[in-house]
């Protein structure tokens, strides 16, 4: 990729813009200013006269942003899929998927040949995929795999001119429960191109997907018969063949559960939440060589439960992204109490080098990130009034932070 320079604007312009505080949070402020290596860019605000609209996952090619969601009103939930440039966060296009059922965006993946998007649907999931310029190349659903049976799809990635979709199949465990699935599509048309299903471990899944060379990173999690004990999975598989290369277990003592996946060159992370001791459930980062070597794990978060994070990997180490939840109660009902995302950023050493906090005053939740040489893109959801005037009761966001890289 081609590195481009970036022209970082002060904290303190934010004030002057009328935005919400997106500063050094209060845990990191021994380090100086100088230290710090993220700064806020630009924000942009995705509503329609929706009740809720929910941000699911963000993905990033060279200058281009895609971010998809789900809009929902008192019927129906529709997919929504929106490009943005990465100069000034305008919104290039926006489309909106209308089927007869009810949608739930799930993820996308981004590169020379547009967007590849991924929605849960009642029966199953679809994949569609959307040229740079917002058309309409090819349309998929879980269907075309003939036996692979009702399907959830969680997770999506493409390897070279394959479309690979993880996630999990109802009921498919020879232990009960579900189990965890890969399957393929041909990037060029959509067309099936098989599909596995691991029935070994109860009530598992594939969560998150990730690229590591040529090949398929995953975690996902599995419920250990008897004692309902969760624990978080990854595994590194070759996507043609689907042959296991290795697969690591992640086990506290208590509920593993799994956030994202990201990869950097030969290194591998992946975020989730981690339960140790009676402190309830934490943010977590591991890191593992390429051949799964473990080299590190680190969690962090605050007093109350906090839920899986999501991870984007930089040339100097994973950025953590989460939701923080204090007292972890919602205010009434319907209302998903108040909140804030933390954006943590450790070296390739695993040391906390620096935190951001993006905190509209009340709810603010993170759903996905993403990050290339352009900046470190955060999409969420919000009842707040970040980056804009709200048009329900939930809308989605998006926030770019450029990153500076150490040269080495």
């Amino acid at each position: 990729m081609i590195r481009r320079h970036v022209v970082p604007v002060a904290l303190s312009a934010l004030l002057l813009t009328g935005l919400p505080a997106v500063a050094q949070a209060a845990d990191s402020g021994t380090e100086s200013r100088a230290a710090n290596r993220m700064f806020f860019t630009w924000g942009a605000r995705l509503g329609g006269p929706s009740v809720d609209d929910t941000a699911a996952d963000v993905a990033v090619h060279k200058d281009a942003t895609y971010l998809v969601g789900t809009q929902r009103g008192a019927g129906a939930g529709r997919v929504v899929v929106s490009r943005y440039d990465d100069a000034k966060g305008k919104r290039d296009w926006k489309r909106l998927v209308r089927t007869s059922t009810d949608d739930e965006a799930a993820g996308v993946s981004a590169g020379a040949f547009g967007a590849v998007v991924l929605a849960d649907t009642p029966t199953g999931f679809w994949v569609r995929r959307f040229s740079a310029r917002g058309e309409l190349v090819w349309s998929r659903p879980s269907s075309a795999f003939e036996g692979l049976g009702t399907a959830s799809g969680l997770g999506i990635e493409v390897i070279r001119r394959t479309v690979v979709v993880v996630g999990a199949v109802e009921g498919a465990s020879r232990r009960g429960g579900d189990a965890r699935m890969i399957a393929r599509l041909s990037l060029k048309d959509g067309a099936a191109d098989g599909f596995t299903v691991d029935t070994a471990g109860a009530d598992s899944v594939w969560a998150e997907a990730a690229r590591i060379g040529t090949d398929l990173a995953v975690v996902g999690s599995v419920t250990k018969p008897g004692n309902g004990d969760i624990r978080m999975m990854v595994r590194r598989i070759n996507p043609l063949t689907l042959v296991r290369r290795w697969s690591r277990s992640i086990n506290t003592s208590g509920p593993d559960l799994p956030g994202g996946i990201a990869v950097d060159g030969k290194r591998l992370y992946v975020s989730g939440s981690v339960t140790d001791g009676d402190d309830g459930s934490d943010f977590s980062v591991r890191a593992f060589r390429g051949n799964g070597k473990p080299l590190w794990s680190r969690a962090v978060g605050s007093s109350g439960p906090d839920p899986a994070a999501t991870v984007a990997a930089t040339p100097d180490g994973p950025i953590v992204v989460g939701t923080l939840t204090p007292g972890g109660d919602a205010d009434t009902a319907g209302d998903p109490g108040a909140s804030q995302v933390r954006i943590y950023r450790y070296d390739e050493d695993g040391k906390l080098s620096e935190t951001r906090t993006i905190d509209g005053g009340r709810f603010d939740g993170v759903d996905g990130v993403d990050w290339n040489f352009y900046g470190l893109k955060v999409a969420g959801t919000t009842s707040s009034r970040l980056y804009g005037k709200a048009t329900g009761s939930l809308d989605m966001f998006l926030a770019k932070f450029a990153v500076v890289i150490k040269r080495k």
